[in-house]
Order: structure tokens, then sequence, then C-alpha cells
């Protein structure tokens, strides 16, 4: 039997939160969630969003912080999104798009980065930063 390693169990928590947290933050804005982390061999999207007639395959980014929050830490979660994930994210999108009939359909691909304000393990404060349209 393989045991979890404690560490690998927060770094999912933290994810899931932080895709939560994105999820919400859509909805909000107006966006029609379609569904979340789909995924294919190649690789998997986070959250597959619509809005204006516009696909929006959505990476999202979490990280932890020291309360209070301040976004110019240097602690940049976005940066994460390299070359070869994005082109994951297009070729998995595209198999979206052609499973679900949606050929002809504008996409674009957008990150969401979490930064989760804590002081002493306590979750004080939630920031999201929405990164429109990767060009990576």
């Amino acid at each position: 039997m393989k045991l979890k390693n404690k560490n690998s169990n927060q770094k999912v928590s933290t994810g899931k939160k932080g895709e939560l947290v994105a999820e919400r933050y859509l909805i909000k804005k107006g966006y029609e969630v379609l569904d979340k982390n789909y995924r294919k061999k190649v690789g998997e999207i986070d959250i597959i969003c619509k809005k204006d007639d516009i696909l929006h395959f959505v990476e999202v980014k979490t990280v932890k912080v020291p309360y209070p929050v301040e976004l110019n830490l240097g602690i940049r979660p976005e940066d994460k999104l390299t070359k070869l994930k994005v082109g994951k994210i297009r070729t998995v999108g595209g198999m979206y798009i052609k499973e679900r009939g949606l050929v002809g359909l504008e996409y674009k691909i957008d990150a969401i980065a979490v930064y989760l304000g804590y002081t002493n393990k306590i979750l004080q404060r939630v920031q999201v930063k929405y990164i429109p349209a990767i060009n990576v």
C-alpha cells in the first residue's frame, strides 16, 4: 500500500481551494461554467466557461502567502504557465471543442491567480488576479 505524502495532500487542498475561488469569481463576473477538471491523456483544463459566445479555457494557479496579501511580493503563480502548459491547454481545448460540437466558436486561454493570505494557518483573505488571453 502506498501512503500519500502529507505535502502533496496540502498542495491538492490548496489547489482545490483556488479552483473553487476561481469558479465563484467567474460566476460572479457573468461566466457560465461548462466544465471543471476536464482531463485527457495530454493534459487537463481546470475550468471551461463561456461568456458572450466565447469559450474560455482557464488555468488556475494558487499560492499561499502571508497575510496581509501583497500582490507585489514577487510571488506570481501565473509564472508557472509555460509554453508547454499553454500548448497542452490548447490541444485539450481543441479536443473539447470537437467533442462538444462547438467547432467555429471563438476561444481564449485565460489564467486566474489566487492568493490565499494566511496568518498562523488561518485563512484571512483571498485575492484573485484574472489574466485574460494568455499568449505564451
